[in-house]
């Protein structure tokens, strides 16, 4: 299982999130990769784009 994968699993199992929550992700992992011209999505991307939507989610609550 490829890595970027296997840290969206961990992002579904652990945060128990919808699938537009993980679209949303997404989305900010390739705006983080599309700073930094990269032109695929890398485990660092997907990291801080969890982090990032982690620290949003305990705003909202």
């Amino acid at each position: 299982m490829p890595l970027r994968i296997s840290l969206l699993v961990i992002l579904i199992s652990s945060l128990i999130c919808s699938k537009v929550n993980i679209l949303c992700v997404i989305r900010v992992a390739r705006t983080i990769a599309d700073l930094e011209e990269e032109t695929k999505i890398e485990r660092h991307h997907l990291s801080e784009a969890i982090q990032f939507r982690s620290f949003d989610r305990g705003f909202a609550q």
